[in-house]
């Protein structure tokens, strides 16, 4: 392990590729409240990203909100593009000197992200933008990312921007999470994407986890769900359906059983809540 010996604060896209490109064991970010907490970090060079203005912004596209890389979770926050489930996923356990020096693709390169923040966006299945060494801009889901069905990975380039779908009337998006307090991280979260096929059934219904496995956050097909009505029978044996397939690790948090029991409890709640987010 090393502290880094360099530090660069490019002002251009192309000026901090070319250091990106240039530089051995450099880390290439804005921010830092994750990423520097260590006393003995493994990187040699730090290319800050901040002053680079497009990679701050936060503006829709087509029918996605772009986010910016190098922008702050505070920003994301703040912004009225952005829906408030995915603020509240942030404003939760992250406080404001965190928020204020956290940028977007930090959190989602951090050793530990913001759990539920994470699971969101992997739920989600968010689109990120990268620009490689090479100079081509590549886009790839984070779930594909973090499964490698993909090429890239998260550290394949620079982050340009995360893309948020929008939703239709007939999507929905739940979460839920346990904690032992309010304002704690959570013990087992849960965040689930699905929307409704021509029939009312259900279709493409995706839960992410934290804290119900080994890796830092779990991705689930909900197979049981897919083409059946979104009704409590079907929302419970799904969420019993669940607990097969998590094999979380016990702490003093929370031992393996309870976590997989957990793993249920939220998965129901977020179903339910997508439930009622489609008035059924």
């Amino acid at each position: 392990m090393h502290n880094p010996k360099a530090y660069y604060r490019p002002k251009t896209l192309d000026e901090a590729l070319s250091l990106v490109a240039g530089q051995q064991g450099a880390v290439a970010l804005s921010g830092g409240a994750l990423t520097f907490g260590a006393l003995d970090l493994p990187y040699e060079t730090v290319i800050d990203l901040q002053d680079i203005p497009e990679l701050r912004q936060i503006e829709i596209r087509g029918d996605s909100v772009s986010i910016g890389g190098a922008a702050t979770l505070q920003q994301v926050v703040e912004s009225p593009l952005v829906r408030d489930v995915l603020k509240r996923s942030i404003t939760r356990t992250l406080p404001l000197n965190i928020r204020n020096n956290t940028s977007v693709a930090e959190s989602l390169k951090a050793k530990d992200p913001p759990r539920e923040w994470f699971a969101a966006l992997v739920a989600w299945d968010v689109g990120v933008e990268q620009l490689l060494p090479t100079g081509e801009r590549v886009i790839d889901g984070i779930a594909s990312l973090l499964k490698g069905t993909t090429e890239q990975t998260l550290s394949s380039g620079i982050i340009t921007c995360i893309n948020i779908p929008a939703l239709t009337a007939r999507e929905a998006f739940g979460t839920a999470y346990v904690a032992r307090t309010p304002a704690d991280i959570p013990i087992v979260n849960a965040a689930i994407y699905l929307m409704l096929d021509d029939n009312g059934n259900v279709d493409f219904p995706f839960a992410a986890m934290c804290g119900a496995s080994v890796d830092g956050v779990v991705n689930l097909h909900l197979e049981t769900l897919d083409g059946n009505p979104l009704n409590e029978a079907n929302i419970a044996s799904a969420a019993k359906w669940v607990m097969a397939q998590v094999d979380p690790v016990g702490d003093y948090r929370g031992s393996a059983e309870y976590r997989r029991e957990m793993a249920r409890v939220t998965v129901q709640r977020a179903l339910m809540d997508c439930k009622n987010q489609l008035g059924l």
